[in-house]
This record gives structure tokens, sequence and C-alpha cells, in this order.
């Protein structure tokens, strides 16, 4: 069920044809359920930010969207599937190890994180709108609780495995993506030795 609330002017084009410079207009979707938050690709108001309490003891990146979104009273989604899309590069490396073991998931993730940040980076124009920000959590230690088998309980970036040269590459080449459209973002980091 799709709810319009208001008309929003994205300004980036998701044309192929990098000379059109309109403006597109997307309707909005309420959304709600854990997949929301947890790709991270929703909209929420500037003021919902600032009054939301920052200090959380999770490595669990999807935490922070997750601390957000249970607070938000409206939330929403572009309505058009193809405005977007969300990568999730951690669940590569997890499906990689699960299907064969860490030394591969880690390699392969590795080629991964190197191509995102070529594809995302190499050519980057960044946005001139201010109205909006990205925020991008960054955790470079490893999840609590890791076995001799290097199993771990949950999955999620704050769950990863690889060393933290490889996350910096992902979040790298997350940060590139955003300032193609929102002009600003923010990296924060879960611990001191990752700033």
């Amino acid at each position: 069920l799709l709810l319009l609330v208001l008309l929003f002017e994205f300004v980036a084009s998701e044309k192929e044809d990098s000379s059109s410079n309109e403006k597109r207009i997307y309707f909005l979707k309420r959304c709600s359920g854990a997949g929301c938050p947890y790709t991270a690709s929703w909209l929420a108001h500037i003021n919902l930010y600032r009054r939301v309490p920052w200090a959380m003891e999770s490595t669990k990146m999807e935490s922070a969207s997750f601390n957000i979104f249970d607070r938000a009273q409206w939330k929403f989604q572009l309505s058009d599937p193809d405005a977007y899309f969300v990568h999730h590069m951690s669940m590569f490396e997890h499906l990689n190890h699960k299907k064969y073991n860490f030394s591969v998931a880690n390699h392969k993730t590795l080629i991964m994180s190197r191509a995102a940040i070529k594809g995302e980076c190499s050519r980057l124009n960044i946005s001139q709108s201010r109205e909006y920000f990205a925020l991008i959590p960054f955790f470079g230690g490893l999840p609590p609780d890791v076995t001799t088998d290097l199993s771990v309980k949950s999955i999620g970036q704050g769950n990863s495995l690889v060393d933290a040269s490889t996350k910096v590459l992902q979040t790298m080449a997350t940060l590139c993506s955003c300032l193609k459209y929102f002009g600003r973002a923010v990296v924060g980091v879960a611990r001191l030795e990752d700033r």
C-alpha cells in the first residue's frame, strides 16, 4: 500500500544519459518492518536525528539505523524501486564464508570491495545539494565471541571478520556513493581507534 504524503525532488538523475540535468520527482511510501531500517535506505527528518540518544553498546552497524527508525513515528522510502540500490557488502562476505570458508570469503570480499570503490569513486561528481546528508557508521574491529572456527552468532558489518582495511574500502565506496546524491556525509566511528 502506497501512502502519498509529498513530492520529493531528488536532484540526481538515475538515467544513463548524463547530459540530462532534469530533476526527477519521486513519490514516497510509508515503510515499516525490519527490512526498511536494515538497508539504511529510508528518510527521516533532521529533528529526529537531533533528539535520538547516540550512546549504544553494540557492534552491529544496523543498530544505528534501528536506533533512529524505532523512534520515528513516520518513516518513508522512495516508492520507485529503481530510484536507488543497496548493496549489502557484509552479506557477500557472510554468504561466501558459509558456502566455502573464511579464507575464500576474505579474498572475494577484498576483490568486491576494491571493485566497489573503483566503481563509486573513480569519476566522483559530488552533488551540490545541501538539503540532505548521509550518516555512515564504521566499526573496524572484530565481533564479540568469535569462535576458533571463525563463526559468529549473527551477521552485519559489525560482525564482519575481514580486517579494518577492507572495511575502510567498503566505507569509502559507500561515502562516494552517498556524496553523488546528498553532497554531504558524516562517517561515525564506533570506537576511538577507528578515527
